[in-house]
């Protein structure tokens, strides 16, 4: 997660914020910190309302005294927690969902996320003509994005028979949040570095760029396996 974040807060400088990295990442990591006590039943909300809040007000004072763009440079710290750090932070209802550590639903997440990103290239490649998004990423089709949640659906039997954790409807339903945060934090990441006029977020792994190229699909895919996580248990 501060990988990911400080290769965003890189990217928004070169399109013009200068934000206040130090102070966001330590922020971002006492959120990630409070939503681990929290799904592990060590805190309470009114705590963590407090904190979240306390410290929200510190930011925007030390950004208004700053030099420069404040509100340009507020967009782009408080961007980077929603977009980075929520999600990340959220993986703790996942691995905790019932109740003690187990890491099988949150690998399940990621199993169908490698599925809809492996069948929307192969098919996207293969027979994809219609652009979804030419402006923001010209290789991806319609073809391919119906094709890669059709087969990350496919994939969710696979998941449900090894892993065992869910029932296969709620597997089935998971992957249909999964495939299409997936899409929409690959648009999102995309949509970023041509703003800021670079092919890679960072350069951590050589041919493959940065961590936040690689956690991309994760981001806004962990969001909507937590939302239904939770919604089963409301239910």
């Amino acid at each position: 997660m501060i990988i990911c974040l400080s290769e965003y807060y890189e990217l928004t400088k070169k399109i013009g914020a200068n934000p206040n990295k130090i102070f966001s990442i330590i922020y971002s990591e006492i959120i990630f910190i409070l939503s681990y006590l929290y799904s592990k039943n060590l805190i309470n909300q009114t705590m963590i309302i407090m904190v979240i809040l306390g410290l929200a007000f510190i930011i925007l004072a030390t950004e208004l005294i700053r030099n420069g763009n404040s509100f340009k440079n507020l967009s782009a710290e408080f961007f980077g927690i929603l977009y980075i750090t929520i999600p990340f932070s959220i993986t703790n209802f996942i691995v905790f969902y019932n109740g003690k550590f187990d890491y099988s639903i949150l690998l399940g997440v990621f199993v169908i996320i490698w599925a809809y990103d492996i069948f929307a290239y192969f098919i996207g490649s293969s027979i994809g003509k219609r652009k979804i998004a030419p402006t923001i990423s010209p290789n991806k089709t319609i073809e391919g994005t119906i094709g890669g949640i059709t087969l990350s659906v496919l994939a969710s039997v696979a998941v449900f028979y090894v892993l065992k954790t869910l029932e296969l409807k709620d597997w089935a339903i998971i992957s249909l949040f999964v495939s299409i945060g997936a899409f929409i934090g690959d648009l999102i990441e995309s949509k970023l570095k041509r703003s800021a006029g670079v092919k890679d977020s960072g350069n951590i792994m050589p041919g493959h760029g940065g961590l936040l190229d690689r956690f991309d699909s994760f981001l806004f895919a962990s969001v909507g396996a937590a939302l239904y996580l939770m919604f089963i248990k409301i239910i």
